[in-house]
């Protein structure tokens, strides 16, 4: 139940309260028992911190249960099947490779002995990310096309959604215009119908959380009561069911909203909201740990022109492919955020300035290549600005760092546009 609850809290984006409900589990089972629980509990808590890229802290979740065939404690197989999917994709969340295959492929086997298509497809997708890590993009590709394959009987709009924009990825990378597109469109057709429904969600979780409460009161009254009659104690397992679907439905409904607060909607990057509050807790992991960040800050250069010019559904392509590239080319530690307009921002953690502004000329150069087709031409030699500040050099607060990266934002624009400078 803890871990149900910590589940639901972090879908409604109560983040400290998930991990407080899964921490709590987690030491629970562990003194219990229920000791067998504790790998499929620190699972679930992993797959939340996961999904709000808390990369590092998944790792550190998953870790302690990673030798499970040496330990006393026995698992389940889907239990541990599930296990192995999560942890293999913490080490592609870290980049460690040969690690993710090796799990997954334990993973996948298992789940094809028993039958479990969620397990499959998120077997392969995540083989799908090891194979792209490892600079395969066709071998990548056909894995996310099995995942697609498989998400037939699945009705969670999640991997759906996910795998969608990995295949746009997937195609992108070889080279697929066409294809890359047809699956960015389906991706933002499936994002788009989640956020349309969002308003009605949160109503009917107000709503099934007080039918809950009060389904919650009369089964109390019916425990008290049980002994009284048969009549009372057969209320009583139909309030059950009516609470166990209830409680399904809200889990269901979270999932929905559970990537809307901390995602822009267009280009399915993290938003402003999540780099505020995950900024801050990546300059106390590098001060902890004594390694560099450097704060980047992305401005695409006479992008009014664009939208001018060419409209503004053109103008949302260049912010998608922008977005797409920078997601493409930083590493697992890392996270892009879309700081507002045609503004972009990349963290990158363990990063020396001199290092981050040669990857930034990189993806500068990359971008400057893109080539954006259109109904009767091609959009091209767009470019972007960028300023680069690091800690603890430039700043020690968010803030402090996010201003010195603006202020050479600024230099650079100022200075012409098309380059990258560092903080003064």
């Amino acid at each position: 139940m803890l871990s149900n609850l910590g589940d639901t809290q972090h879908g409604a984006g109560n983040y400290e309260d998930a991990i407080r409900f899964l921490v709590e589990a987690d030491e629970m089972v562990a003194k219990s028992r229920l000791a067998a629980l504790a790998p499929f509990v620190a699972s679930n808590l992993a797959m939340c911190q996961l999904a709000i890229g808390a990369h590092e802290a998944a790792f550190v979740t998953i870790q302690p249960y990673l030798e499970l065939d040496r330990d006393t404690v026995r698992m389940g197989r889907a239990d541990a099947a599930f296990f192995r999917a999560i942890a293999a994709h913490t080490y592609t969340a870290n980049g460690q490779w040969l690690e993710a295959r090796q799990m997954v492929a334990r993973a996948l086997e298992a789940a094809d002995q028993l039958g479990d298509v969620k397990i499959a497809v998120h077997c392969h997708w995540v083989l799908g990310l090891v194979e792209r890590g490892e600079g395969r993009p066709a071998e990548s590709l056909v894995a996310l096309q099995k995942a697609e394959a498989l998400l037939g009987p699945i009705k969670d709009p999640y991997y759906s959604v996910q795998i969608s924009r990995e295949l746009a990825a997937g195609h992108a990378a070889l080279g697929n215009w066409p294809e890359a597109y047809r699956y960015l469109e389906q991706h933002q057709l499936l994002y788009q119908r989640s956020l349309g429904s969002a308003a009605r969600a949160r109503m009917q979780i107000a709503r099934i959380q007080s039918e809950l409460a009060e389904a919650e009161r009369e089964r109390d009254f019916a425990l008290l009561k049980q002994a009284e009659a048969e009549r009372a104690r057969a209320e009583l397992e139909m309030l059950n069911r009516e609470l166990a679907a209830k409680v399904d439905e809200i889990e269901r409904l979270q999932t929905k909203l559970r990537e809307q607060a901390i995602r822009d909607p267009l280009t399915d990057l993290y938003n402003r909201r999540y780099l505020q509050e995950e900024l801050a807790n990546e300059i106390r992991l590098a001060e902890r740990r004594y390694y560099p960040i450097c704060v980047v800050l992305i401005d695409l250069d006479h992008f009014k022109t664009v939208n001018d010019r060419f409209g503004h559904p053109v103008g949302d392509r260049v912010l998608i492919e922008l977005a797409n590239l920078l997601r493409a080319n930083i590493r697992g530690s890392d996270f892009a955020c879309r700081f507002g307009g045609e503004e972009f921002c990349l963290v990158l953690s363990d990063i020396g300035l001199e290092a981050a502004m040669g990857r930034m000329a990189d993806l500068l150069d990359r971008f400057r290549a893109l080539v954006v087709d259109l109904a009767d031409s091609q959009l091209d030699r767009l470019t972007f600005s960028a300023g680069v500040a690091a800690h603890p050099h430039h700043g020690s607060t968010p803030d402090d760092l996010l201003a010195a990266a603006d202020a050479a934002l600024y230099r650079a624009k100022a200075a012409g546009r098309d380059r990258i400078y560092a903080a003064e």
